[in-house]
């Protein structure tokens, strides 16, 4: 395959997507305005592939480190774990990796979840891992990124059947984050999870100390993992050159 030529005006825009996620954590209750730039964001640089296209245009190898959700969508395939949350990063000075309530007496990391383990996935694995679970649903990255799209508006992706999510998907995302209640009360960091819970499909993400919106939190996730990557760091710099010099 031949390789991709260098565009230097995507790559600027790339660029200062990249430089933009970096403060997104700190923002409470971001406006919807606010996810509405990063959704796009996320959308040209994973769904349209302006991130793989650029890496390729440099012959770097693009890959994020994400926990290994494995083994709990096995055990919520064999029905132990009903709501999982794979996440894996800090908010508010509170780790969140590997949320899940169990059917039955508590099993805690029998399940073989180690929120330290990190697993190499190139863009496409990246965005079909599965990273949460509720109403007997797998819910992907993918599926998150256009649920959240979809949610504040105005971003617009391509009308292909691959992204529109289905109903029960929509549903179960719903359920989601209308299940997972999870912050800091009184200073601890407290999750509960409410098995009975309807669902909720807010335009807004609520997204503060005590009180983090599940589906959110996923999105924050993504992005974490975006600027995290080694790959996305040797791609900035190789940029930064490109456009200003050594």
């Amino acid at each position: 395959m031949p390789q991709a030529t260098i565009d230097l005006d995507r790559d600027e825009v790339l660029l200062g997507d990249l430089n933009n996620f970096t403060g997104l954590k700190s923002i409470q209750n971001p406006s919807q305005d606010q996810v509405r730039l990063h959704a796009a964001a996320v959308r040209r640089l994973l769904l349209e592939g302006h991130l793989a296209q650029s890496c390729s245009s440099r012959s770097i190898k693009l890959a994020f480190l994400v926990p290994d959700a494995l083994p709990l969508v096995r055990d919520a395939r064999k029905g132990h774990v009903p709501i999982f949350q794979l996440a894996g990063l800090e908010v508010f000075g509170l780790m969140i990796a590997g949320l899940m309530t169990h059917k039955g007496p508590p099993r805690g990391h029998q399940a073989g979840f180690d929120p330290g383990h990190r697993v190499e996935l190139e863009c496409g694995s990246f965005l079909k891992q599965v990273v949460a679970g509720a109403a007997g649903e797998m819910i992907t990255r993918h599926d998150v990124i256009i649920y959240v799209a979809n949610k504040v508006g105005g971003v617009h992706f391509d009308p292909k059947p691959t992204n529109k999510l289905p109903e029960a998907k929509l549903h179960a995302l719903g359920v989601f984050r209308n299940s997972v209640r999870m912050g800091l009360v009184n200073g601890m960091p407290t999750v509960n999870f409410n098995h009975t819970a309807l669902e909720d499909q807010a335009s807004k993400f609520r997204y503060e100390p005590a009180f983090i919106d599940a589906a959110y939190l996923e999105f924050l996730a993504c992005i974490q993992f975006i600027i995290d990557s080694p790959a996305v760091l040797v791609l900035k710099e190789a940029i930064e050159v490109d456009l200003h010099g050594a």
